[in-house]
């Protein structure tokens, strides 16, 4: 059980405080967060109400003082034995693997009159979205700093004759750009237009088919993910709801759920599809400096290919490349053959790691997928096709077209683009550095 943070505490010491106040009991507050702090990590099999309620009682006060239902607005811990009234907005079932097999779960959102909150059901629940249940003996937990409400064998739920009304929106109707987009956010919305879109089937056994791609505006790009199949028009502008952003090396990404939404819309400050993908002519060192933007094309010498360069095999749940046949997440699984490249280029001005996919690599290289993984079998393994491939490429200068990110892990461009150029950096490098030693010798 994670600790209590003083924010958390703060509105159940308000309420012990005010309840003290209201019967003529003078405490201080130290000495109520003391004995708040004591009863939460010695008495964990007790809900907060009942802790609240000992409290009380041991300033010398009887009876119920607390609410007999708690308010969603106050359920942002993990706590246990958790009364609660509330109207269910959505609710959807689905079946998970567990170590007992597979078992029918639901989940959906509560709402009260204070906010909203996600539930996870693991035991049979006869109700409809619309309905106002009373839930006793529930559990929270956290996940991404939001809590949500579980429901199991030991919780209580009925039908309640309290209507739920007045529940505050829990869509933000406010419309984010994308160059504004923090390093992570809940209920975010995003119109921009679609400038690519891709099926793609995830998992082994329960296959899934999710729809991911780029969505751009006037201020940005960012990689999007839909963890459903949908019929997404690239080209077209599109509104995205209640959608939450995770940032992967520098780069936000957006994911929608089972409660978010995308649809079609209308936006006059969309620039069209020609402005959207057209890349930013830059050098590394202003992408280092920062003043690159997301979508930019570089031209520099290829200085190193690293060893993960080649044919690889990716694990089928996440797409993570796998050392020795182990995915670092999923563990020992069957690899989806693949080829990319992972490559230092430098421009002269700095240096920087580009990642170029299959069909780029099958570009640079001359060769087919096909053809490739017919090498690895003729020679029993990758080095010899490697070996190739490093020799094909090093001191070569390419131009690669991508996004740029930075973070705590270095530089990175993931090319969409990548060619052969006609410029010679080497030379162009060669020039600069026998200006510098000249520099040197007259001073």
């Amino acid at each position: 059980m994670k600790t209590k943070t003083e924010n958390d505490m703060n509105p159940h010491i308000n309420d012990i405080e005010r309840v003290l106040k209201e019967n003529g009991i003078d405490a201080k507050r130290e000495e109520i967060e003391e004995k708040f702090i004591f009863a939460i990590t010695t008495q964990k099999e007790l809900s907060t109400k009942e802790i609240k309620q000992s409290i009380v009682g041991h300033y010398g006060l009887e009876g119920k003082f607390f609410d007999e239902f708690s308010k969603i607005k106050d359920i942002n811990t993990e706590e246990n034995g958790i009364d609660l009234s509330a109207k269910i907005l959505f609710i959807t079932e689905r079946m998970v693997n567990t170590k007992n097999g597979e078992k029918k779960i639901k989940s959906g959102i509560l709402g009260d009159e204070t906010g909203t909150i996600s539930f996870t059901s693991w035991r049979d629940m006869e109700f409809k979205k619309g309905d106002d249940i009373s839930i006793k003996n529930a559990t929270s937990k956290l996940w991404n700093d939001n809590a949500q409400l579980n429901i199991n064998e030991w919780t209580d739920i009925s039908l309640s004759d309290r209507k739920i009304e007045n529940i505050p929106s829990r869509s933000n109707d406010k419309i984010t750009k994308i160059g504004e987009i923090p390093d992570s956010m809940k209920n975010a919305n995003i119109v921009g237009r679609i400038v690519d879109v891709r099926k793609k089937e995830i998992g082994t056994d329960d296959k899934k088919t999710i729809t991911e791609g780029e969505i751009a505006d006037s201020t940005g790009m960012l990689r999007f993910t839909v963890w459903k199949d949908m019929d997404i028009k690239k080209g077209e502008i599109y509104k995205l709801t209640n959608a939450y952003i995770k940032r992967w090396r520098g780069i936000p990404q957006l994911n929608i759920g089972d409660y978010g939404n995308i649809e079609k819309t209308s936006a006059e400050d969309i620039p069209d599809m020609k402005t959207l993908t057209s890349y930013h002519k830059t050098d590394i060192r202003s992408l280092q400096e920062g003043s690159g933007t997301q979508r930019v094309m570089i031209t520099g010498t290829v200085m190193e290919v690293k060893d993960s360069s080649g044919y690889i095999k990716r694990c089928p749940e996440c797409s993570r490349v796998l050392k020795d046949g182990v995915c670092s997440i999923h563990g020992s699984v069957k690899g989806i053959p693949d080829l990319r490249l992972k490559i230092i280029v430098d421009d002269g001005t700095g240096s920087t790691l580009c990642i170029i996919n299959r069909e780029n690599t099958e570009k640079l290289l001359e060769k087919s997928f096909a053809d490739i993984e017919k090498e690895v079998k003729e020679n029993s393994g990758t080095s010899e096709v490697f070996r190739d491939i490093k020799n094909r490429l090093t001191f070569e200068t390419i131009n690669i077209g991508g996004t740029y990110s930075s973070d705590d892990n270095g530089d990175m461009i993931v090319a969409k683009e990548a060619e052969w150029s006609q410029k010679d950096i080497t030379e162009e490098m060669m020039t600069e550095l026998e200006d510098a030693e000249d520099l040197v010798r007259r001073d």
